[in-house]
């Protein structure tokens, strides 16, 4: 059996066919060899070249999802800051919208204010004006009456009329009298409110 072998193993040409063999540094084969035979020795060789080529294989697959994962990370960082950035925009939007109606609200109040002074200001316009005719009209009124009394007064004297007679002119003379100092008195409160109300204006 042993010699059969031999012969078939040096029946093998050159370069080898479809069967060949590796005997320790001695080998015959070729890229259409389906037939080797061999050795413990050469088998574990080419068993650990396989091994070497698969762990590359393996590293190199492992590195490529490494890679992989490195890049989805930096792909979910990125979409991050792009939501951060939206609501940090989002959030300067709303201050800004917020800034402008605190600004339409203090043009509004403003306004407000502006209406009130003019409205107070024409009521005291008119106070005081309302004030100085009636103040014209008493200072009239009392003109009228010192006139009144004065002719009065001397025709008392050329006809000699009674004492009670003067004494109700002088009553009367009186009572316009106070009634004009009232007057004064209102017209200068006006005055002052007018003043006051005019500082406060300005």
């Amino acid at each position: 059996m042993c010699n059969d072998v031999c012969v078939c193993i040096l029946q093998v040409g050159e370069r080898g066919g479809a069967v060949g063999y590796a005997v320790r540094g001695e080998s015959r084969q070729c890229t259409d060899t389906s037939l080797l035979f061999c050795t413990t020795g050469v088998l574990l060789r080419m068993l650990e070249e396989v091994r070497d080529c698969l762990c590359l294989c393996l590293c190199l697959y492992l590195y490529l999802c490494l890679c992989l994962c490195l890049y989805l990370c930096l792909c979910l960082c990125l979409c991050l800051c792009l939501c951060l950035c939206l609501c940090f925009c989002l959030c300067l939007c709303l201050c800004l919208c917020l800034c402008l109606f605190l600004c339409l609200c203090l043009c509004l109040y403003l306004c407000l204010c502006l209406c009130l002074d003019l409205v107070s200001l024409s009521l005291s316009l008119s106070l005081f004006l309302s004030a100085s005719i009636s103040l014209s009209v008493s200072v009239s009124l009392s003109v009228s009456v010192s006139v009144s009394v004065s002719v009065s007064v001397s025709i008392s004297v050329s006809n000699k009329v009674s004492v009670s007679s003067l004494s109700l002119l002088l009553c009367l003379f009186l009572c316009v009298s106070v009634s004009v100092s009232v007057s004064v008195s209102v017209s200068v409160s006006v005055c002052v409110c007018f003043c006051v109300n005019c500082l406060f204006f300005v």
